[in-house]
């Protein structure tokens, strides 16, 4: 049983984090980087992003990344302390 709950929380984790990194895109990259396509953004790996966009683009589309990844982050650290991390250690 307990694999089954591990599994599905790590399924309902993912898919909340891929939730908010393309909610984050859609609204930040705008602000960052007006030119670059939110679709093909959405579309390029994190090793692509050198290869896919000029180096006119990069800075603004490298800050928008930062924070869809601080976004991602956030929400994994928050399931993490708020499921697995209640054991209280006593370090005496």
């Amino acid at each position: 049983m307990f694999q089954v709950s591990q599994s599905l929380g790590g399924a309902f984790a993912l898919a909340a984090e891929q939730y908010v990194f393309a909610n984050k895109i859609i609204s930040t990259l705008p602000t960052f980087a007006p030119c670059v396509d939110v679709f093909i953004e959405m579309a390029t790996g994190a090793t692509d992003i050198h290869k896919t966009f000029t180096p006119e683009q990069l800075p603004g589309d490298l800050v928008a990344y930062i924070q869809y990844i601080k976004a991602t982050f956030a929400i994994g650290i928050g399931l993490g302390k708020r499921h697995g991390c209640r054991r209280n250690y006593d370090m005496t």
